[in-house]
């Protein structure tokens, strides 16, 4: 925003510095006093974005929303005014399409690593047929043998996913940065991480059903034939 001199350099004396732990509150925004602002700025002098009113206990939000509309009705500076649960709500609306397009995009890769870790685990078994009828014939049963696969596949997919996760988290972390104006709270939740582990697990497990029904299938005078 410009000043009266055309300068987007404006000088404030710091009064006060806030912090705080709550990962959802914004602390890159600036409060100065309004009269100040307002008579040193090149436009939009004596107009605001948005005011913020605070009812007493027990008050008809409705009520004072139509009252505070009717004063602004037909004037050059029309409200419309909403309680602060229906304007996250629309601000939130605004990111919707977004929201479902990330959605659909981590699904088709999760689709697409499915199938490349699905099908790498299956030639591996194939691979290793003899040396696994082998280890059969050591007295190794097929759970044990099936076991072992399905953590060799945990321990795959565990490092792509950890990988995934700390590149994912410093790209997070310069997004929050670039966009806490408009996207204030922006982080990792608790939960995310609880998901991460439950796909990884869950991953691992469809990625060895292949496997796991070769071992289970698997004869030990036939494998070590071919």
């Amino acid at each position: 925003m410009s000043n009266t001199t055309s300068s987007f350099t404006w000088e404030f004396e710091v009064t006060g510095i806030y912090q705080t732990d709550a990962a959802e509150t914004n602390q890159q925004m600036i409060f100065m006093r309004h009269d100040y602002l307002d008579e040193n700025r090149g436009y939009g002098r004596y107009y605001v974005s948005w005011l913020v009113a605070k009812l007493s206990r027990g008050a008809n939000a409705d009520g004072v929303s139509h009252a505070i509309d009717k004063v602004f009705e037909n004037s050059t500076a029309e409200t419309r005014t909403t309680t602060e649960q229906v304007f996250v709500k629309e601000q939130a609306q605004q990111f919707v399409d977004l929201s479902w397009i990330l959605k659909l995009v981590v699904l088709a890769v999760f689709f697409t690593l499915l199938l490349i870790a699905s099908n790498s685990m299956s030639q591996s078994i194939r691979e290793r047929m003899n040396e696994l009828a082998v280890m059969k014939s050591l007295g190794f049963s097929s759970g044990k043998l099936i076991a072992s696969v399905y953590m060799e596949a945990l321990l795959i997919i565990f490092v792509g996913a950890a990988s995934g996760v700390l590149i994912a988290a410093f790209g997070l972390d310069v997004v929050q940065q670039k966009l806490a104006t408009f996207l204030p709270g922006i982080h990792i939740q608790a939960s995310h991480y609880v998901q991460i582990v439950v796909m990884i697990f869950s991953l691992a497990l469809i990625c060895c059903v292949s496997p796991a029904l070769s071992i289970y299938r698997l004869t030990i005078s036939k494998a070590l034939r071919t």
